[in-house]
């Protein structure tokens, strides 16, 4: 029977202790997201600063969030952490940097009640600092074909039927046609005035979500195949639509701040243009960075 007591004890101050042990437990860490979910941009030229945005967020509440300039040396912290938090749940913050000449890197850096730690980084690039990116042959339907889209992201360099182009209106940065009027042209997703004349279905431009304001302008005399991010950066397009394509035209573009890849300047080659309302243009496209 004493043993038993003993037992029985020995039980009541597991359990007591069990009870009292401390919950390990971790949420999940810090998740930091920048505006519009962009991890980079291009500076416009002669732009030397830029503010980097977004959102934090932590089930353990935040206790610091810290802003470093990454080098091949190593980091450099940006003024003083940030300790005090109206809602330690979820923090925007802003950081500006200046004196922009180079390809810039900053690291956010975010530290939750329970010494989890997330870092994210945005990386700022010079304007002709880097090789344009190249999208050759390009193959682009007018609104009339069934088999090819006739919507150009500058992002990757995918081509969307209407129906896609929709569901990702933010990505669209030109959108081509062939009229009896204008013959083989290409406009700004915003360009309704001409648009809505031959897009008329229920994916039409004019129920997107996002109309990208992109420039366009014909040039002459670029140099196409040896252009730098430099050179083409110097062009400036300010118009709505390029028509009256032809083989061998050129023309430049600078996508809308809206954009999926915002602000970004970009050179186009026509290489062919065959058939009108259901036929399609093939253009060389380089975008700079």
């Amino acid at each position: 029977m004493k043993k038993l007591n003993y037992l029985i004890i020995i039980a009541l101050f597991v359990g007591i202790f069990s009870s009292c042990k401390k919950d390990t437990t971790n949420l999940p860490a810090p998740v930091v997201t920048f505006t519009n979910g962009i991890t980079s941009t291009t500076l416009a030229a002669g732009v030397t600063s830029w503010t980097v945005t977004g959102t934090i967020t932590s089930d353990e509440g935040l206790t610091s969030v810290k802003f470093f300039n990454v080098t091949t040396a190593g980091e450099t912290q940006i003024g003083s952490a940030v300790t005090t938090f109206t809602n330690d749940k979820s923090y925007s913050f802003t950081t500006t940097i200046t004196g922009i000449t180079v390809n810039t890197v900053i690291k956010v850096q975010a530290t939750d009640a329970k010494d989890q730690t997330t870092s994210a980084n945005f990386t700022i690039n010079v304007a002709g600092s880097n090789p344009p990116t190249s999208y050759p042959n390009v193959t682009i339907g007018s609104y009339n074909n069934t088999t090819l889209g006739s919507s150009f992201a500058s992002i990757d360099g995918t081509v969307y039927s209407l129906a896609n182009a929709k569901t990702s209106s933010n990505k669209i940065d030109m959108i081509y046609y062939f009229s009896s009027a204008n013959n083989a042209s290409i406009s700004a997703p915003n360009d309704l005035t001409l648009l809505n004349v031959y897009f008329t279905t229920a994916s039409a431009p004019s129920t997107w979500t996002v109309q990208n304001a992109t420039k366009l302008l014909k040039v002459t005399g670029f140099d196409y195949a040896n252009a730098t991010s430099a050179t083409i950066s110097a062009l400036n397009p300010t118009g709505m639509n390029v028509q009256n394509l032809v083989a061998g035209d050129i023309f430049a573009f600078q996508t809308a701040a809206t954009s999926a890849n915002p602000n970004k300047k970009g050179v186009a080659q026509v290489v062919s243009v065959s058939g009108t309302d259901a036929g399609q243009v093939v253009v060389n496209i380089k975008v700079a960075n």
